[in-house]
């Protein structure tokens, strides 16, 4: 799926992937990657937008910030999973997110997160464990070190997506019924 699914969107095998998934781009963090994808010197980072957003906002945003030929924005995807197959880092600096199913997702995917703190699921991050926190999600600067320092550790990113892969099985949909019929009865 991985291979398939860049030659399908013109991303090379050599290229690094990043991958937002969402809606509500303001709140959820899309202003700040393009910022910090502008900040990568890298050539070789393509950033996979999915979902629902102001495409010509951004697309005009991205414009600005020189990088619009290395994003690809997806309206929408019934197969979610098939872009994290195919990223190498889940990249989601949220303003606010109760809890944000897709950074469980990306993390059962084998992707290193990177996303705030005031993120629900942030909670399950253990900072340079299973993926990276956020201090501040304006932080562009921040963001962008972050993104360099998976990007440029391949190491890194598969031991830091294992161990997030790991902590995410732990989550399954049985678990969470099992644990809310505990609360019923409890109650």
């Amino acid at each position: 799926d991985r291979d398939r699914l860049r030659q399908k969107h013109g991303i090379s095998r050599s290229d690094l992937g990043l991958m937002f998934g969402g809606g509500d781009w303001e709140r959820k963090g899309v202003p700040y990657i393009i910022g910090a994808l502008s900040l990568l010197t890298r050539p070789d980072v393509q950033l996979v937008v999915v979902g629902s957003g102001d495409r010509k906002f951004y697309g005009q945003l991205a414009e600005l910030k020189q990088v619009r030929e290395r994003i690809i924005f997806i309206s929408h995807s019934s197969a979610l999973w098939e872009y994290y197959a195919a990223s190498d880092v889940f990249v989601f600096p949220t303003i606010y997110e109760p809890f944000g199913l897709v950074i469980v997702e990306a993390m059962a995917s084998g992707l290193p997160v990177i996303t705030s703190r005031v993120a629900g699921a942030a909670d399950l991050i253990i900072d340079g464990v299973n993926g990276l926190l956020l201090s501040s999600p304006s932080d562009v600067n921040g963001l962008a070190e972050k993104i360099e320092l998976l990007l440029s550790n391949a190491g890194l990113r598969r031991t830091m997506g294992e161990r997030a892969r790991e902590t995410a099985e732990k989550f399954s949909w049985d678990q969470v019924a099992q644990e809310t019929l505990e609360v019923y009865n409890s109650v």
